[in-house]
């Protein structure tokens, strides 16, 4: 009996390492092969960033232009300490809202939240940040879009959010980490075929950036940057 189960947990274990490969494989493989290979960033347009910190992407907009003005709908007092006048862009990053209330630094992590957050359909949170003046760096992609491309990336992001009946963005207060951020219940379903990461890649190739076919990673989204 005990060979039995020994050999059934031995099973398990193997399928579970060859479904892990399997995965790290095809989301290596799409993530390299690109989407929108010949597109060419405009000489003059509207620069927005995309940023990682290593596991998660968020795309940066300028926080007022013709298309739109964010800080109408995310004003100052649903935020901790900013002053708008300072601030000039704002970042958005979807994700599951589990992962993203419960952990806020990696020492906050544990088991369960990360085995509903990738095994597991969730609910979802938009991260928005205020920031200043953001820098291209090693964590930091500059990419310069066209107006349409713009329009187009601020219609993807704004149908990102759950809404009340007045349509405003629905505010899940006091969650921010820091005094410039904040969060806001958000449309979707997270798992392990739709990540934080691919949100990012998916709103990028929908408006003809090039990236890849799939990008579940921070790495996979960053590499066509």
């Amino acid at each position: 009996m005990y060979k039995r189960i020994l050999k059934q947990a031995l099973r398990g274990f193997l399928a579970v390492l060859v479904l892990s490969f399997l995965f790290l494989l095809m989301a290596i493989v799409l993530a390299v092969i690109p989407v929108n290979r010949h597109a060419v960033a405009p000489p003059d347009g509207i620069e927005i960033y995309v940023s990682t910190n290593g596991v998660h992407t968020d795309l940066i907009l300028p926080l007022n232009t013709p298309d739109t003005n964010w800080q109408e709908q995310f004003p100052a007092g649903h935020f901790r300490q900013i002053q708008p006048a300072n601030m000039t862009h704002i970042a958005f990053g979807w994700g599951d809202r589990g992962f993203y209330l419960d952990t806020p630094t990696w020492d906050d992590l544990t088991l369960s939240t990360a085995v509903r957050a990738l095994l597991l359909k969730s609910a979802t949170a938009m991260h928005v940040t205020y920031y200043r003046n953001p820098q291209p760096g090693e964590f930091v992609r500059s990419l310069m879009l066209t107006s349409e491309q713009h329009e187009r990336l601020i219609a993807i992001i704004q149908s990102s959010f759950a809404r009340d009946a007045r349509g405003n963005p629905v505010l899940i207060p006091e969650r921010g980490y820091r005094g410039n951020d904040t969060f806001y219940a958000a449309n979707g379903s997270y798992s392990l075929f739709n990540t934080c990461n691919d949100w990012t890649g998916r709103a990028l190739r929908r408006i003809g950036v090039k990236t890849g076919i799939w990008t579940p990673f921070s790495q996979s989204v960053m590499y066509h940057l």
